[in-house]
């Protein structure tokens, strides 16, 4: 049954349905990703990132020293997270010294698995500064010792990874650097139990099939980043990302692409601030909010197909069908991953693309959000796609209490015409237009 409601502006809108009887549903605490992206919007928002110039990687193998003089060597350290103790091995140990590099190439061992190239822990700082015409190359090469599913290890720890920099007081201080990973579980950069990451003009690049993100803190880590490029190959593989006991990612012109199922161009268990940068997501949502957590999007311009890879059913649907397609995915899988609690997400100036019809800008389920939107574009495949679902599904949560529960600001915003499909009781939806120019969807379903 559709409904034409006549929108007033600045006027509080509060839609909740009962039309859909809820099926029994299953708690599933698999971790899900979707979607996909290919074109930048013609709307292009003027202040984006800019792209590497050209420049070469250096290919010279250097021997690392800090800066007393004492020889950097492989090694291991154990590093406390939340009190689970993980011991992590690396080509180069930085623990508790200084070590500054402005040229060279630096890798793991190729017949070590689980080896990181740099680990930086206890206190630790590591400064690698090349400079704009010759980058300093980091490449970890060697497989996962766990070959099969990607598991906690690497998605959490950072085992396997590019660089790690673990533990409070600990930093790295990356620029002019080409950072390589050609393994499963191999995440390019990690901060992670307290650490901070500072990387700029720098170029990333995972090609393992699965778990290789770009930037990724996790257990309060954070990492900020400007004029970074990163493409990443495989799946769950996001180019910002966060993961279990939360972290930060701040990030400024920068140039992102992923190219597999489950990595989108943003994926939040924390906190991910990003402004001023372009992004396609060529299988996965351009967003993907988890569980008590935030990501805020100013200046951007984002596209995806938003295409999903998880099977269910819905109130909306209730044939079997992919039930994760979205441009920005928000909800709670229960997997432990994220904290309980309301999703937020904040878009400002910034055009959102999907590319592939019948896929809604908006979906949200098990789960409360507030969104806030001032001065964006959003342009879908078909003018009958739905801009924002709100439901439960067999999936997550348990049925009846499952659904999307959702809180709208609108500024400057035009969303005339837009269609949403509210869900059962458990689902809800309400729009604040907070300025004379602002206009509330006037279609629902």
């Amino acid at each position: 049954m559709k409904k034409i409601l006549a929108v007033t502006l600045s006027l509080l809108l509060v839609f909740s349905f009962t039309a859909c009887k809820s099926e029994e549903t299953t708690t599933s605490d698999s971790e899900t990703t979707t979607a996909v992206s290919e074109e930048t919007s013609e709307n292009a928002t003027e202040s984006v990132a800019a792209t590497a110039t050209s420049y070469e990687v250096d290919t010279e193998k250097l021997e690392v020293k800090d800066v007393n003089g004492n020889t950097i060597s492989s090694g291991s350290a154990s590093v406390s997270f939340s009190g689970t103790k993980k011991t992590i091995s690396a080509a180069y140990l930085i623990d508790g010294v200084e070590v500054e590099i402005s040229a060279g190439a630096y890798e793991s061992a190729s017949s070590s698995s689980d080896q990181v190239v740099f680990l930086v822990v206890n206190g630790g700082k590591l400064t690698i500064t090349g400079t704009a015409s010759k980058y300093v190359g980091i490449t970890k090469t060697g497989s996962a010792a766990s070959s099969g599913q990607v598991g906690d290890d690497y998605n959490f720890y950072g085992i396997n990874s590019g660089i790690v920099v673990a533990g409070s007081g600990s930093e790295a201080t990356i620029q002019y650097a080409y950072i390589s990973t050609a393994a499963n579980g191999s995440n390019a950069v990690v901060s992670t139990a307290g650490a901070t990451v500072n990387i700029l003009n720098s170029e990333i690049e995972t090609t393992g099939s699965a778990g290789s993100r770009g930037l990724h803190a996790t257990y309060e880590g954070t990492i900020n980043a400007d004029t970074v490029k990163i493409t990443t190959q495989g799946s769950s593989c996001a180019s910002l990302a966060t993961d279990r006991g939360g972290g930060t990612v701040n990030a400024t012109n920068m140039t992102l692409e992923t190219n597999s199922s489950g990595s989108p161009l943003v994926y939040s268990t924390g906190t991910i601030n990003v402004s001023n940068s372009t992004g396609v997501a060529n299988n996965a949502q351009m967003v993907v909010v988890e569980g008590g957590s935030s990501a805020n999007v100013d200046s951007c311009v984002f596209s995806c197909t938003g295409s999903g890879n998880r099977t269910g059913t819905s109130e909306s649907n209730s044939s079997s069908h992919v039930i994760d397609a979205g441009g920005i995915f928000i909800y709670q899988s229960f997997s432990g991953d994220a904290s309980d609690g309301t999703d937020y997400f904040t878009a400002t100036n910034s055009t959102f693309t999907v590319t592939t019809e019948g896929v809604p800008m908006f979906y949200i389920t098990n789960i409360s959000a507030e969104i806030t939107l001032n001065g964006n574009t959003f342009n879908s495949a078909s003018t009958d796609d739905y801009f924002l679902i709100a439901e439960g599904t067999n999936q997550w949560g348990k049925s009846g209490s499952n659904g999307g529960k959702v809180v709208m600001s609108i500024t400057n915003q035009d969303l005339s015409g837009k269609s949403v499909f509210v869900g059962s009781a458990s689902s809800s939806l309400s729009i604040t237009a907070t300025d004379s120019s602002s206009t509330a969807v006037n279609k629902v379903q």
